[in-house]
Formats: C-alpha cells, sequence, structure tokens
C-alpha cells in the first residue's frame, strides 16, 4: 500500500514548463504536488484537497494570482500562499 505525503502543495501557473519543474523538484523532495493551470482550476483544487502550501504565478488567464490569493485568504489565514512570479523586466 503506497502512503501519500502528509504535506500538499498546490501549484498554480500558467506556464506548463514551469509549473512541471516545480511540481518534480518538490514531489523528488516527497511532496504530493498538485498542478492548475489557471487560478479558476487553481481554486477548484485548492477547495477540493486543502493543501498545506500554494504557490501560485501573479499573471494567469480567467482568475489571477492576487484574485486567488484573496480566495484562499478568505478561507484560511493559516494556509501558506508564495507568490511565484516572472512578473518585470531582466536587463542584461
Amino acid at each position: 500500500m503506497v502512503q501519500e505525503s502528509q504535506n500538499k502543495i498546490l501549484v498554480i501557473d500558467d506556464e506548463l514548463t514551469v509549473r512541471q519543474n516545480v511540481a518534480a523538484y518538490l514531489e523528488d523532495s516527497g511532496f504530493t504536488v498538485y498542478q492548475a493551470e489557471n487560478g479558476r482550476v487553481g481554486l477548484e483544487l485548492y477547495f477540493q484537497e486543502k493543501p498545506d502550501a500554494v504557490l501560485v504565478d501573479l499573471d494567469m488567464p480567467e482568475v489571477n494570482g492576487f484574485e486567488v490569493l484573496v480566495a484562499i485568504r478568505e478561507d484560511s489565514i493559516e494556509t501558506p500562499v508564495i507568490i511565484v512570479s516572472g512578473a518585470g523586466e531582466v536587463k542584461n
């Protein structure tokens, strides 16, 4: 029998590669990871799975990261939400 990890993390990002890389790292570290391609799907998974932490991008279609943060805060002040975003400009 496979025992599910007690540490569940939800990764919400509209960039597939980013989502998969973050999820792979966390899974290798022993976490159970749920992935969502936008904020709407992310909130559905959040309320279904009640993860221990959420990593969320800011700029996404349908429901953005700020809206996700507000919805999670209304449900639970205890759930850590980490904003992970490539927003901004990188200069060489």
